[in-house]
């Protein structure tokens, strides 16, 4: 099983970053471009400030690295055309093998 993991700073001038991107992404990006995807196991976002949203890690579980791989494109141009109003950045992004499931 592999990991894709992005890590995002939320624009300052943004309000309810966090609540914003769940929606957006539960109502566009999983439904049209995860949930039938080859090898998509699981979707998950975090936030990392406490509930201001100001720092959010999404990560998206598959059975292998060609299967996460193909996703890339379809989530960076989904949060360039749809989450650029919230989100300010990626801070970082990598892909890489689930060597512990518990």
């Amino acid at each position: 099983m592999y990991a894709r993991v992005s890590r995002y700073r939320a624009r300052s001038d943004a309000e309810n970053v966090a609540e914003r991107v769940r929606a957006r992404v539960e109502q566009e990006f999983y439904p049209h471009f995860l949930v039938n995807a080859a090898g998509f196991r699981g979707y998950f976002i975090v936030d990392l400030d406490g509930g201001e949203g100001r720092e959010l890690l999404s990560f998206s579980l598959w059975d292998d690295r060609d299967c996460a791989e193909r996703n890339v494109a379809h989530a960076e141009q989904y949060a360039r055309e749809r989450l650029a109003d919230l989100l300010e950045e990626t801070l970082q992004s990598g892909t890489g093998e689930v060597f512990l499931a518990r």
